[in-house]
């Protein structure tokens, strides 16, 4: 069998505040053709301050004109982060329905989600029941809801693997993002925990991490604190199977604009690497 080549996306934060305009212009020049593409709640200000594409109050029978918008670029959008508030309350639950349905009319075939906040085992048994009733609409809608690492109920590989088994829904897997792993735990080993969850993992960032914990600092693969094995990874999930989009994540909080030019240094600096230690080999 000829081996695949990996699918590499691009998150619309490595182009910080040129957002999803930067992105359009600027992932083909890279030479990459996937994106990540938020879709956020209306009223929501990013920390660049960049206008969003898609919101929860988005006209549904307008996507299809974003879609057109995006293919017209050579572009296709591989993965949707759908931020909400915490999804133990109804409000949230209905955002994150809306947010995945318009994700669908938009072909994107993964969403990322965060459980949030899950103080008391009230709140745990409605967020478990909540993420069922999810995951009922992503069955319905033909998308993959994959929950990240956050502040909350979510913040390292034991609270996600406890959630998803509980949840017990093929539709609800996990989204892998190492330089979140890190800036929201000390002392834990990105590898160890993807050895732990690979088999639920159905998205995966390529994001490394400053080694200030709590830190917003991501940087280029390769130019972080040295904490993740990027390498590891890649042979982890290859040798389960995986066959989802691997996606690039690089951010700054530095309140000076980057220039296109070294955006996409920025990004070749980090595919770079990949490339160098064999970590974006086809498999």
């Amino acid at each position: 069998m000829p081996r695949q080549p990996v699918r590499v996306a691009l998150h619309v934060c490595c182009f910080g505040p040129l957002g999803v305009p930067g992105a359009l212009e600027l992932a083909p020049r890279a030479g990459i053709g996937l994106l990540e593409l938020p879709i956020r709640t209306a009223g929501y200000l990013s920390r660049h301050g960049d206008e969003p594409l898609l919101t929860d109050e988005t006209p549904i029978d307008e996507v299809a004109n974003l879609a057109r918008r995006i293919a017209d670029h050579g572009l296709a959008v591989a993965c949707a982060p759908c931020p909400t508030g915490p999804l133990h309350r109804p409000e949230e639950l209905a955002r994150a329905q809306t947010k995945l349905r318009l994700a669908a009319r938009l072909g994107v075939p993964v969403i990322c989600c965060d459980a949030g906040e899950a103080p008391g085992e009230d709140e745990q048994r409605r967020l478990v029941d909540h993420l069922r009733q999810l995951g009922a609409v992503a069955d319905a809608e033909g998308v993959l809801v994959t929950l990240e690492f956050s502040r909350g109920f979510t913040r390292n590989h034991r609270y996600l693997q406890y959630l998803l088994r509980e949840v017990e829904h093929p539709r609800i897997r996990a989204c892998f993002d190492p330089g979140l792993l890190h800036s929201l735990n000390d002392e834990i080993y990105s590898e160890v925990s993807l050895a732990k969850l690979c088999h639920l993992v159905k998205h995966c960032r390529l994001r490394d991490f400053d080694g200030v914990s709590g830190s917003r600092e991501y940087p280029p693969p390769g130019q972080g604190s040295g904490g993740i094995n990027f390498l590891r990874m890649y042979q982890i999930l290859r040798d389960v199977g995986y066959r989802g989009t691997w996606s690039l994540a690089i951010e700054t909080s530095s309140p000076t604009p980057r220039e296109p030019d070294q955006i996409l240094q920025q990004i070749a600096s980090g595919l770079g690497y990949l490339k160098r230690i064999g970590a974006l080999d086809p498999y």
